[in-house]
């Protein structure tokens, strides 16, 4: 992932822009990513350092330094380090560093601290040479660590990475993001909106027309694990990409002064092809580990992921990730786990039940939104399950049976 330093970008009239690459601009930062590329596999077996180094001594223009530094960064992102070291480094420094503290307390008047002899004395214990040794005591240190491969690419394929991490980099400072977007089929939207749960997105979902409008809260509109989410964001943009029409708009605080900007993405695919390796999209670990421990427990409700999307015209859409069944009575529950990313999450699907939302939905909700069960009473057709830790099957299981009877 880029940094936003390394995004060749400008502003004008409110607006951030990146700047094409394109004509002999594209040439030359082709050539520049052959060059890098050419380096790096020459480092194969050295240190970071010394790929750093051999990159340093490249001639890069004034205004190439922001490009230079950003396919650089992502040539080091796809190579492959190792730490290399015979004897563990900390635990060497220690005994070296011991050992010499006691030699300088043992040091007459008029004598000199013999390093050379230290370093000697150390290497043979360990049956290192003097110059093994040195390489040793810091091979754990980040500019230490060796190149063991390299991920094949070309230079063409390194300039393609670079736009999209370009993209990508410019939401990690996103506040708000709109996407109005619209795909081929309901399948496609479904493995689209799992794919935001599964990055733990907060989002809003509003059906148009013609496809959905979904509001995403930005890493700068949060006060904490800004750098966490940012990354999130930044990985879900893929996949509004795979759409098949997609308008997106960012509100940035862009730089170091945080300047308020606005930043536009519109792409359009012949077909959609989010998460096209799956019918229904990765479930979150969460939901995973839940699903595998219901399965084991044997009860009268069948469990299994769901593709259903619940819509209530006016309020707001509900995206669960598993179904219930019970296996003798046939009645159905919807399962969504909201976590603990927003407690607004929380009231919006409260919002949504009071509303008059018709399907059964149990909602799984962290204790740490501090929100209590008893936020949809016995009226409601739906309800909370407040868990602290992990989700416990059993303890679904008495929640299902609650609602059932409920209901009836």
């Amino acid at each position: 992932m880029l940094r936003p330093g390394q995004v060749r970008a400008y502003s004008r009239g409110g607006e951030l822009f990146i700047r094409p690459l394109k004509g002999k601009p594209r040439a030359r930062a082709t050539e520049l990513a052959a060059t890098l590329l050419k380096r790096a596999e020459g480092c194969v077996g050295l240190t970071r350092t010394k790929l750093w180094r051999d990159w340093s001594e490249l001639e890069v223009g004034l205004r190439e330094r922001r490009l230079a530094a950003g396919l650089m960064k992502l040539v080091e992102d796809g190579c492959r380090f190792s730490q290399s070291a015979p004897v563990n480094p900390a635990e060497l420094r220690e005994e070296l560093f011991l050992l010499a503290s006691a030699s300088r307390r043992q040091m007459g008047a008029g004598e000199s601290f013999d390093r050379e002899r230290l370093l000697s004395e150390v290497a043979a214990r360990h049956q290192l040479s003097t110059q093994e040794l040195e390489s040793a005591l810091y091979a754990d240190l980040h500019r230490s660590h060796r190149l063991e491969s390299i991920e094949p690419m070309s230079a063409e394929t390194l300039i393609r990475k670079y736009e999209q991490a370009s993209l990508q980099s410019v939401l990690l400072c996103a506040s708000k993001l709109t996407a109005t977007l619209y795909c081929d089929s309901s399948q496609a939207y479904r493995r689209l909106f799992n794919q935001l749960k599964f990055l733990r997105l907060l989002y809003r979902i509003e059906p148009l027309e013609r496809g959905y409008r979904i509001d995403i809260d930005g890493p700068y509109s949060l006060f904490e694990s800004v750098v966490k989410y940012g990354l999130a964001l930044a990985l879900a943009l893929p996949a509004l990409q795979s759409a098949a029409e997609l308008d997106l708009v960012a509100e940035l605080l862009w730089g170091k002064r945080r300047q308020p900007l606005r930043f536009r993405i519109s792409s359009k695919n012949q077909t959609d092809s989010a998460g096209a390796d799956s019918e229904l999209g990765a479930l979150p670990l969460e939901v995973s580990e839940l699903l595998l421990s219901f399965e084991a427990l044997g009860s009268h409700w069948h469990a299994a992921p769901t593709a259903a999307l619940l819509h209530l015209p006016g309020v707001g859409l509900c995206v669960p990730d598993l179904m219930f069944e019970h296996r003798t009575l046939g009645a159905r529950v919807y399962f969504e786990v909201l976590g603990y990313w927003s407690r607004q999450a929380v009231w919006r699907r409260v919002e949504l039940v009071r509303a008059g939302l018709a399907e059964r939905v149990l909602f799984a909700v962290n204790s740490r939104l501090r929100v209590s069960a008893e936020v949809l009473d016995g009226d409601a057709i739906s309800a909370l399950y407040v868990y602290k830790h992990k989700m416990n099957a059993p303890a679904v299981v008495r929640q299902l049976d609650l609602l059932i009877a409920r209901a009836t």
